[in-house]
Parts: structure tokens; C-alpha cells; sequence
């Protein structure tokens, strides 16, 4: 039955963690191409382009994901849904807030007019400032973050090699109450002191 147990709460959890990475994985290697993406479109207005070519032209030119998501997004203008709805729909498939912030100077320039392509070039240059502090505020936290893993995980190694040692000297404090409360808010405070640590090192750009 423990088994059994396990075994139901690993496959409830594990196609959840891999899709939840997979998704993760690919959003972010969406956000590393959206700065020469937003180039591409800008210099395909400045040839002349309309968004519409300038989208099917980032489609066949970007690599994927990002190809994949603006051969949707030009597959349902295709269709004859509208420019507007259909980037709206790659803001909803893609939640980024760079794409969301392109796609907006998109729709207000289809509305109001302007030169978009200029505006497309200062996003980009804005969201490749963004890119670069993101990696040097993760080279600066590295240490911190691996520090508190570390510190979290040296508890439970220490304890799992002393009942290993001498499981007798270990095995009164899972015998029961009082005892067992010990390792266990003994595992809460670890948890939340690494959580509190993520927390700390997680500086939003």
C-alpha cells in the first residue's frame, strides 16, 4: 500500500513538473529570441513591409519557438482573424511581458499610426538592456541561491548519515510524540528559511 501510495503521488506530480518545465523552457527561449525578432520586424518595415509580410517574414526567418508562434499567429490572420486579435492570442499562448509590451506598441501604432519601426527598434534595444541585467542579477545571486540549497540540504544529510551510523542514538526521535516533533519543525523551519532565501535572491527586472 505505501508503494502504491508513492506511486500515485509520482504520477499525479511528474507529467505536471514536466510539462510545468517544458512550458517554462520554452517561454524563456521565446524571450531570448524576442530581441532579434523585434529587429527582424523593424527592418522588414523599414524595406517596405507591412506587419503582415513583417510577420510571415519572422515566421520563416526566426528559429523556433518563436518561427512556430508567428506561423500561428499569420495561419490565423490567414483565416481572417484580425492582426490585433491574432497577437493578442500569441500574448495569451506566450505570457511575456516583453512580447505583451511589443504587442501593444503593435496595436496602438495600427490605430493611431506612427513610425512603427522606430518604435519596434527601441523596444528591442529595451528589452536587450532587460536581458543583460537579468543575467548579470543572476551571475550576482548564484552564490546565494547555491549557498541556501546547500544550507538546506546539510540538515537532512547529517541526519540521514547518523542513522545510518548509529541508528539506535537517531531512532528515539521518530518514536513518537514529543519526539517526532522535533524533525518535523525542524524540516519547516528549513523550508522556510530556503524559501525565504529564493525569495531574497528573486529580484524582479
Amino acid at each position: 500500500i505505501p508503494f502504491a501510495v508513492v506511486g500515485a503521488v509520482i504520477g499525479w506530480m511528474a507529467p505536471r513538473i514536466y510539462a510545468g518545465r517544458r512550458a517554462s523552457g520554452r517561454i524563456a527561449a521565446f524571450n531570448g529570441q524576442l530581441a532579434d525578432t523585434v529587429a527582424l520586424l523593424a527592418n522588414a518595415l523599414r524595406s517596405g513591409n507591412s506587419i503582415a509580410q513583417a510577420m510571415a517574414l519572422a515566421s520563416r526567418e526566426a528559429p523556433p519557438p518563436t518561427s512556430q508562434e508567428f506561423a500561428r499567429v499569420v495561419a490565423e490572420m490567414g483565416l481572417g482573424l484580425a492582426p490585433e486579435d491574432a497577437l493578442q492570442n500569441l500574448v495569451k499562448r506566450v505570457p511575456s511581458e516583453d512580447l505583451d509590451m511589443m504587442v501593444t506598441a503593435m496595436n496602438v501604432s495600427a490605430e493611431v499610426g506612427g513610425n512603427l519601426a522606430e518604435v519596434l527598434e527601441k523596444i528591442g534595444e529595451t528589452i536587450r538592456q532587460r536581458i543583460r541585467l537579468k543575467g548579470d542579477i543572476a551571475t550576482l545571486t548564484a552564490q546565494q541561491q547555491g549557498a541556501g540549497t546547500i544550507v538546506s540540504i546539510l540538515p537532512i544529510l547529517i541526519a540521514a548519515v547518523l542513522f545510518l551510523l548509529n541508528g539506535k542514538y537517531m531512532k528515539p526521535m521518530f518514536s513518537g510524540f514529543p519526539y517526532l516533533c522535533m524533525p518535523i519543525c525542524a524540516g519547516l523551519l528549513i523550508f522556510i528559511g530556503w524559501v525565504a532565501m529564493k525569495k531574497i535572491t528573486d529580484i524582479k527586472v
